[in-house]
């Protein structure tokens, strides 16, 4: 069984570096070898051998904007049962989910069955994204370099089902990321949890798009006290309404790129308002 995706470098009618372009392909796979491994067996495997089930295979490229066709390639028959059973579609759904989740991004909205996938993942969510995160340096290559974008799309008969688009802003948020020496309050709601690793995603008072969020040192050095209020914080505001919002009093340090935009909160300390 397999997936077929396709690798586009929007450079025009430009030539392009072939190192670049190698290293950016080299890193498509890497991400979509570690990914598919994590959702079809559960687990993070970085390493691959010869002898591996689940492999990325190139196929004939096209006209255009460079761009290479490849497939995921299962051969090991209960793991394409399992990808059968969540349709091609969700497993692109939740590829794109955790290729933003690397970067710190908000993602598209999910589908119930892409969430239902995403759940059953949560326990190796940390160990998965910052995989991930060591190959999205050489997919982000030729963007770097050359100041290509590059989209990733799953190839569904028919049309294109776009996974991720990488450009040179992107690479920003795994290539020069800065943990500043300040500590400030935000008041915030939080958006989503995981209570496994401790990340998640909150709302700051006032702004629009949601920011990534952790705790400083880890979860393990949280108390269940803090733990609670971020869960119930959670929960009640998925029962109220916009206006009716409850914030949590957040001490944070900023996981900020070079230009000083805030890709993520450490949080210090939780408290109500």
């Amino acid at each position: 069984m397999k997936v077929s995706l396709d690798l586009v470098i929007n450079s025009g009618d430009d030539e392009i570096d072939m190192d670049y372009a190698l290293q950016t392909l080299l890193g498509a796979s890497g991400v979509t070898s570690i990914i598919t491994e994590a959702i079809l067996r559960g687990k993070v495997k970085e390493n691959r051998h010869q002898s591996n089930e689940i492999r990325t295979n190139l196929k004939h490229s096209f006209t255009g904007s460079f761009g290479q066709r490849f497939d995921v390639v299962i051969s090991d028959r209960k793991v394409a049962a399992r990808l059968s059973s969540m349709t091609r579609t969700v497993f692109a759904e939740v590829m794109s989910y955790y290729i933003y989740e690397s970067l710190f991004l908000e993602g598209p909205a999910l589908s119930d069955a892409a969430k239902k996938v995403v759940s059953g993942l949560d326990d190796i969510e940390d160990e998965l994204t910052k995989a991930i995160r060591n190959r999205l340096k050489n997919m982000h290559k030729i963007s770097t370099m050359c100041n290509y974008s590059v989209d990733l799309n799953y190839r569904k008969p028919g049309e294109k089902q776009k996974i991720i688009t990488l450009n040179k802003n992107t690479a920003l948020n795994i290539t020069e990321l800065i943990e500043t020496n300040h500590d400030h309050q935000i008041e915030a709601i939080v958006t989503r949890f995981n209570t496994f690793t401790g990340n998640g995603r909150l709302l700051v008072r006032g702004e629009e798009k949601t920011t990534s969020f952790g705790f400083l040192n880890g979860l393990k050095y949280v108390t269940d006290a803090q733990t609670k209020k971020i869960t119930s914080n959670l929960d009640a505001n998925n029962r109220l309404a916009e206006e009716e919002r409850e914030y949590l009093l957040l001490k944070v340090r900023d996981l900020t790129i070079s230009n000083g935009e805030v890709v993520k909160y450490l949080i210090i300390e939780v408290d109500g308002v």
